[in-house]
């Protein structure tokens, strides 16, 4: 059973300006970043067709822990009983099922309903968001595996953009400065709507060759061998650690159906088009930097394009299957977030076999 992911804790200042507290020491960042649709978030509640209160290892970061130490009355009894601590972690005690022991019968939250969204812990009052930090710049972004915000990213088929708000202070380092400037030459790669997107992923894929230190070429992503290629990353995905026996057995059905569904990828990504650069885009916006930083820039390309070509795959499925293809749509990206994007083991699992299948040593 996977944690429920956590982050450097971040506040936001009356000014409206951002923080980032770490190790006790706090930063003022000067710029903030976030995609277009991030204002518009909430949380779908009861009306969620998923639950992010289950299956995951709840983590209670000391401060929230402190105050459920505090609270008195029936309620506050009940807080601690549901409290397990091992070592210097503290985390809920989850019920049958990997549930959350606060987890009400309509799918909300009983400490919300009792004490208040300022009572929940960390994990469960930043999740889904998510943040990379630079000098003197936050990205934040929102997670994949929410239902919420798969419909966000998919309600629109304009070009994703971001917005930016700045102090206007001291610039960037000159490091930052070149990975966002590299990161923004790849976005109009991508968004050039006058070729059709396979041509835009393979320029994609050619510039980052181009860029990397040591030469490398790419594999043709399109063709005749695309089928084949769509088969590998799916038992690729199969054997990345599972996160739930659900998970298990609809991979194990996608690898049996990719031969017979095989013809199907170019009208599938035709149809599609729009919300496939969108998705690639949002992608890169949340895994090019933390890539780029730990020097395995083409890898991260490599790892954005094969999450994106798995959820082609996925949707060839869905499409034989003669299902709701938006509603599908949505499933298959919380699908694949959930499974990949909240697992370091598996992103760093993937990345490394992507690299292996879209280059030529």
């Amino acid at each position: 059973m996977r944690k429920q992911p956590t982050t450097e804790r971040s506040c936001l200042a009356k000014d409206g300006s951002f923080f980032s507290v770490s190790h006790g020491w706090m930063e003022k960042h000067m710029v903030f970043v976030k995609p277009d649709f991030y204002d518009a978030f909430f949380c779908k509640a009861d009306a969620c067709g998923d639950t992010c209160c289950a299956g995951w290892e709840i983590d209670i970061d000391p401060q929230t822990l402190d105050r459920y130490r505090r609270t008195t009355g029936a309620f506050g009894e009940k807080l601690r009983k549901n409290i397990d601590i091992s070592g210097e972690t503290a985390s809920f005690h989850l019920l049958e099922g990997d549930i959350c022991p606060f987890l009400e019968p309509d799918g909300l939250c009983e400490i919300y309903r009792t004490l208040g969204g300022d009572a929940l812990c960390e994990i469960c009052r930043e999740h889904p968001r998510f943040y990379t930090w630079l000098n003197g710049r936050t990205e934040a972004g929102l997670g994949l595996c929410c239902e919420k915000v798969c419909e966000l990213l998919l309600q629109r088929e304009a070009p994703l953009t971001f917005l930016e708000e700045d102090d206007g202070q001291d610039p960037p380092d000159a490091e930052t400065d070149e990975l966002i400037r590299l990161r923004k030459g790849y976005y109009a790669l991508v968004s050039d709507r006058k070729k059709p997107l396979t041509a835009r992923m393979e320029a994609l894929l050619s510039a980052a060759c181009r860029d990397h230190p040591i030469s490398l070429s790419p594999r043709p992503l399109f063709g005749r061998k695309t089928a084949d290629l769509l088969w590998l990353i799916v038992l690729l995905m199969k054997e990345t650690e599972p996160i739930n026996s659900a998970w298990t057995a609809y991979i194990q059905k996608l690898a049996q159906q990719m031969p017979h569904i095989s013809t199907l990828w170019e009208t599938t990504i035709a149809a599609r088009q729009n919300t496939y650069e969108r998705l690639l885009v949002y992608l890169f916006y949340r895994h090019f930097i933390p890539f780029a930083q730990d020097g395995r820039l083409l890898q991260g390309v490599c790892f954005c394009l094969v999450s994106l070509l798995f959820v082609l795959a996925e949707d060839m499925y869905a499409a034989a299957a003669a299902r709701d293809r938006r509603t599908a749509y949505l499933d298959n990206i919380k699908r694949y977030s959930q499974q990949i994007e909240y697992s370091a083991e598996n992103v760093a699992f993937v990345a490394d076999k992507a690299e292996k299948l879209l280059l030529h040593a």
